[in-house]
């Protein structure tokens, strides 16, 4: 996550983890205060390099990804496709 995502957090006074996720890249997760329970927010991302997106749509994990994402019953996912300038 670059700075200024970092910053807006901290200014937002939310705390971001990294853990290992079954789909996605990202998932904003809800926090009671007292019970210290976790909600899950219906909201995934997913990223993608232009030339791993290819990759994975000709050998087929493209589809069986949008397959476990469907199936995790998350209602907004958002894909980030992100692409490497050459000069």
């Amino acid at each position: 996550m670059g700075d200024g995502q970092t910053h807006l957090l901290y200014c937002l006074n939310a705390r971001l983890q990294t853990r290992q996720l079954p789909v996605g890249d990202a998932l904003w997760l809800a926090r009671h205060k007292q019970q210290e329970q976790e909600y899950v927010l219906d909201f995934l991302v997913e990223r993608k390099r232009v030339d791993d997106l290819w990759s994975s749509i000709k050998d087929t994990r493209y589809k069986q990804q949008k397959l476990r994402i469907m199936v995790s019953s998350l209602i907004q996912t958002d894909w980030i496709v992100t692409s490497q300038l050459t000069i």
